[in-house]
């Protein structure tokens, strides 16, 4: 069963620079995912904190999404495998 991205951070009007700042943040996220991942061509896709994938497809059997852009800093910046599990 896919995970369902919380969407109540989603209501933030296109034009207010909350919503500027989200959308650079998730193509900052998207850009970082890609470079880690663009060629990976498994059955898992990473979905960001906006709602759109950073890779893998939408009929992914398996999906890993990011709530929060500082949940994917975090990750990247303190690698460790135990420290993924804890966050699982």
């Amino acid at each position: 069963m896919q995970n369902v991205v919380d969407q109540t951070n989603l209501h933030l009007s296109a034009a207010s620079p909350d919503a500027r700042h989200f959308s650079a943040q998730a193509d900052a996220g998207r850009a970082i995912v890609y470079l880690l991942l663009g060629k990976y061509t498994g059955e898992v896709a990473v979905q960001l904190w906006d709602g759109g994938l950073a890779v893998g497809d939408e009929g992914a059997s398996c999906r890993l999404v990011f709530h929060h852009p500082g949940a994917l800093r975090d990750l990247i910046l303190h690698r460790n495998l135990v420290r993924l599990t804890e966050f699982y």
